[in-house]
């Protein structure tokens, strides 16, 4: 894994260039990520969520992981999953790398960091990947890091697995 990669919490909701920058990158990483709409959507999406990682290389922005605890107002159908069957979780709701930066730890790092972070407070970690269109690369991933399936929805556009890692 590259040496020089940092993991951050964003802090400043005023930094409007950041803010573009990772709304760019969650527009770039569709449909493993889902699209929003427009920069306000997102902008309102970043300020009820209640947890963002940033991760950098070299000092420059090459990822983000967005995420909610179970007593948000959240209206994602997939949250609501995780809200109907459990009672005390943090849901990764987006997890985006620049294409540049995949492959050289960026995504393990911030999996890594929230791991470490709410291995304490939240038993469980959990999250849904595309089964349609194929995800596998995600699926992959995610089972490195001890997910396992509890789930699966059919969408009109995708199909989704639920995963969740749970800490004992």
């Amino acid at each position: 894994m590259n040496q020089n990669i940092e993991i951050r919490s964003l802090s400043d909701f005023n930094d409007i260039s950041l803010l573009k920058k990772l709304y760019d990158l969650n527009q770039a990483n569709v449909p493993e990520v889902g699209s929003v709409e427009n920069f306000n959507d997102f902008i309102n999406l970043l300020e009820l969520s209640d947890d963002i990682l940033l991760s950098y290389a070299d000092k420059k922005m090459t990822g983000f992981a967005v995420c909610f605890y179970e007593k948000s107002n959240y209206s994602s159908l997939n949250y609501k999953y995780f809200l109907k069957n459990y009672s005390d979780f943090l849901y990764i709701d987006r997890i985006a790398i620049s294409k540049n930066y995949r492959g050289i730890g960026m995504g393990s790092a911030l999996y890594k960091k929230l791991i470490e972070k709410y291995r304490k407070t939240k038993s469980i970690i959990c999250c849904e990947v595309n089964i349609k269109p194929i995800n596998a690369i995600s699926l992959n991933f995610h089972s490195r890091f001890n997910f396992y399936e509890v789930g699966e929805k059919d969408f009109l556009s995708h199909k989704v697995r639920y995963l969740v890692r749970k800490d004992t």
